[in-house]
């Protein structure tokens, strides 16, 4: 569908919705009203992919103006429009973490202001992606996301080792995301944990997939093997 189109349709489609709820169909108001328990499923129907795209490019020109509070009012509105959309929920979460602590941080902040207003942002972003899979699933993308958001903001570690390996543990996830649950582990001083978890993994990696690196990773838990002293 055209952009054109689809700007037209979206407006046509969320006006009366302002209209019935008595509101103005404003960047403040809408998605406080889309957001409400109950009120985009019932209201938009069959067009809830179509209004979260709407809402999506309204949220992108939020963000390019650094507007905190109407980027992050549309982009929930966004995903209360159509949350099954992993899409949004991993694009918003980077908006979270990333761009809210540098938009909000004065420049000239000590580093301990920065770290703090990093790692507050980085909570909200984890929070909004735990929201996403407590209403629609967990799925590997989203706790791939959230293991690298604890990598990056507050150097949790730990943290994103038990994210990766959540989303390991789903089906059809990315290899990967099991290689560096291990590896994080040993940077942080849990070679037995690493070691035990890879031999339950390894036997589910087929040998016939490239991507799997099962050579690769048979010989790394031979030498974990070795790491950990024998009891």
């Amino acid at each position: 569908m055209a952009p054109w189109l689809l700007l037209a349709g979206g407006g046509a489609l969320l006006s009366p919705l302002g209209g019935r709820l008595g509101i103005q169909d404003s960047e403040a108001s809408l998605p406080v009203a889309l957001a409400g328990q109950g009120v985009a499923p019932a209201v938009l129907g069959g067009f809830r992919a179509m209004a979260a795209d709407v809402l999506w490019l309204r949220t992108n020109l939020a963000w390019e103006r650094r507007d905190a509070a109407a980027t992050e009012a549309l982009l929930r509105a966004t995903v209360a429009a159509d949350g099954r959309a992993v899409y949004f929920r991993l694009n918003g979460a980077r908006m979270l973490a990333y761009d809210f602590p540098a938009w909000r941080t004065p420049p000239d902040a000590p580093a301990a202001v920065r770290a703090r207003h990093a790692a507050g942002h980085a909570e909200r972003a984890l929070a909004f992606l735990d929201e996403g899979m407590a209403s629609h699933g967990p799925d590997a993308d989203s706790f791939i996301e959230m293991a690298r958001i604890c990598q990056q903001q507050p150097g949790d570690l730990p943290r994103a080792a038990g994210y990766y390996r959540q989303a390991a543990e789903l089906p059809g996830a990315p290899y990967f995301a099991g290689r560096l649950h291990v590896e994080l582990l040993v940077r942080t001083g849990g070679v037995r944990e690493a070691r035990d978890w890879l031999r339950g993994w390894l036997p589910r990696l087929p040998a016939d997939d490239p991507a799997a690196e099962r050579a690769r990773m048979a010989a790394r838990l031979a030498e974990l093997e070795q790491m950990v002293p024998a009891p």
